[in-house]
């Protein structure tokens, strides 16, 4: 009988700590515009832009002249941990300051809810990142401080830098998907379409 209440016990304790390994992710941030704007990237940025451009992958699989052809501009910059980056821009649009608002309101307040002590959270790996969409942000010399860069298609992110670790919670399983669906919403509404979907 001791036995058996000791397993019980057991059981209890592993079902409660799985059942808390996962905690929920939505709208439970509650920083206002304000001081989403003293956070970086916000703080520094005169001008956010949404980009498209083609994959490494695609870059690989294509005629480098075709690519070229479609692209509207190049867009060059230094990575400190990933290395140099390019993108053969293929759509963009400034976001207006109504919608830098509402982008700053997804990446920094749809967010986990409050953990509890102990609390874990299962990530999940990337098994594919060939992002085709980005965020840039300028300062007022037209200097990119930072980029948010996306593949829609495996549901992983990059920010570089990320000063305020807006995106430390990228890679949590119930956090990812729905911040992702609002990050498409806002490119599928200022006219962004390559990249958002599969092909």
């Amino acid at each position: 009988m001791k036995y058996l209440l000791l397993l019980t016990a057991f059981l209890a304790v592993i079902a409660s700590s799985s059942a808390q390994e996962n905690p929920d992710c939505g709208w439970y941030g509650t920083k206002t515009v304000t001081e989403r704007n003293a956070m970086f990237p916000f703080n520094k940025a005169k001008k956010v832009v949404l980009v498209s451009y083609p994959s490494d992958m695609e870059l690989n699989q294509a005629k480098a002249d075709t690519v070229h052809d479609t692209a509207i501009k190049k867009v060059t910059f230094k990575m400190d941990e990933y290395g140099e980056r390019a993108y053969l821009i293929k759509e963009e649009v400034v976001l207006s300051e109504a919608w830098v608002n509402q982008l700053s309101h997804v990446l920094v307040n749809y967010t986990l809810e409050k953990r509890k002590p102990g609390q874990l959270l299962l990530l999940e790996e990337i098994k594919c990142y060939y992002p085709r969409n980005s965020i840039l942000f300028y300062d007022e010399n037209d200097i990119l401080l930072c980029c948010y860069e996306i593949c829609f298609h495996c549901f992983g992110t990059k920010m570089y830098p990320d000063l305020d670790e807006i995106n430390k919670y990228a890679d949590v399983e119930n956090c990812k998907y729905a911040r992702l669906d609002e990050l498409k919403f806002i490119f599928r509404k200022n006219g962004i379409t390559y990249g958002l979907d599969e092909k």
